[in-house]
């Protein structure tokens, strides 16, 4: 579960692009080409005039800092034709290097993020993988909504940004649909759990709708337990 912190740095006065229509919603994905979220955005700040994204999203921090006001379009070199401003385009640097891939376990928390993003600002939670080289149509870009990588943007040949991407797993995080973290009624509900009979912890288990035939009262434990951290429990206090 991932308890994600969310930083607003869209205080400066930093130079925006004109309003962004409502359709063709898509996240457009991006490498910061940095090791950590803060040297990012400081490298943003430094030209306020320049290429900034919406969001910059650090999977190994579980931190999505804010650096543009979503309403509007980001600004840089692009493509007479890309769709930046003629679709609904939300721009998303990732912390980390276009030839460095992040590893099994970030490529899920990044996955996770983006679904966060996704349900913030109202983008379809699937992607649309597209090889390194390789360039989509106006037409096609403008009228796609969901995840996309920026290379597959008209323009630049040798463009690659955000570079390696584990796609299978960003999957798994982006369909992940547990809560990013127990709230504080959950967890003492899980502490309390320790102190039921096994009757009482079926009763729980049945209640979450959870399998718990022939199971031990340690394996019962570990079962509702679960079920209570992961959201499943509604809302009854355990009060022994």
């Amino acid at each position: 579960m991932l308890d994600i912190q969310i930083a607003d740095c869209t205080t400066n006065g930093y130079r925006q692009g004109t309003p962004l229509p409502n359709f063709g919603s898509k996240l457009v994905l991006e490498s910061t080409e940095t090791a950590v979220l803060d040297a990012a955005v400081s490298s943003y700040d430094r030209d306020l005039k320049s290429h900034r994204p919406h969001y910059v999203v650090d999977p190994r921090a579980c931190t999505i800092a804010q650096t543009l006001d979503s309403r509007y379009a980001v600004i840089g070199d692009f493509h007479p034709t890309a769709p930046h401003r003629t679709s609904r385009c939300i721009f998303v640097a990732v912390v980390k290097e276009s030839a460095i891939g992040l590893n099994e376990q970030e490529s899920v928390d990044l996955g996770r993020l983006l679904r966060f993003l996704c349900e913030r600002e109202g983008v379809s939670k699937v992607f649309t993988e597209v090889a390194i080289g390789e360039k989509l149509g106006f037409s096609t870009l403008k009228e796609l909504e969901g995840i996309i990588s920026w290379h597959a943007f008209p323009g630049t040949d040798e463009a690659t940004t955000p570079g390696l991407i584990n796609w299978e797993k960003l999957n798994e995080g982006l369909l992940d649909d547990s809560p990013e973290h127990p709230t504080e009624e959950e967890k003492t509900m899980a502490r309390k759990l320790d102190e039921l009979k096994v009757a009482e912890l079926k009763e729980f288990a049945a209640l979450m709708e959870l399998p718990c035939s022939g199971m031990k009262k340690a394996e019962l434990l570990d079962l509702v337990k679960d079920g209570v951290l992961s959201g499943k429990m509604p809302h009854t206090v355990v009060t022994r």
